[in-house]
């Protein structure tokens, strides 16, 4: 399963690979209320989202009501900027601080990693993180 905000990034995964996804949905999480379903009709026990975190792309808060409807013990791998992995640097930040205080899981790994250069030749880095769910469900 796959979603993305923009709708060509859909159809170019469906026309280059339309045997790659069982789905494949357009917009934000909270606005397709199917996707905890799918999660669980599925039995999908990872989600990756590469840069996705921060900058005006997935909130926090989105992120962690997706994550709910993963079962217990099910992964996540996560690049976030590293500006914004800090807590109080953002959401997603705050949130990474809060989820082991809280029991959610274990963050297992996480590295700082270069992400690319800019065009006059400056890094620009992202921290990976690697998440394990807890064993009993998450609130």
């Amino acid at each position: 399963m796959a979603s993305d905000n923009i709708a060509a990034a859909r159809d170019a995964a469906l026309r280059d690979r339309p045997w790659l996804y069982a789905e494949y949905l357009v917009g934000d999480t909270d606005d397709l209320p199917q996707v905890a379903d799918l999660v669980r009709a599925h039995e999908l026990n990872g989600l990756v989202a590469a840069g996705a975190l921060g900058l005006g792309h997935i909130s926090a808060g989105s992120f962690h009501r997706l994550w709910s409807a993963f079962a217990a013990d099910a992964w996540f791998a996560v690049s976030v900027h590293e500006d914004l992995v800090e807590p109080g640097a953002s959401d997603f930040g705050d949130y990474l601080a809060e989820f082991e205080r809280c029991g959610w899981g274990e963050i297992v790994v996480r590295e700082r990693f270069r992400h690319r250069l800019t065009m006059a030749g400056h890094p620009i880095h992202y921290v990976a993180i690697v998440a394990r769910k807890a064993g009993s469900p998450a609130g």
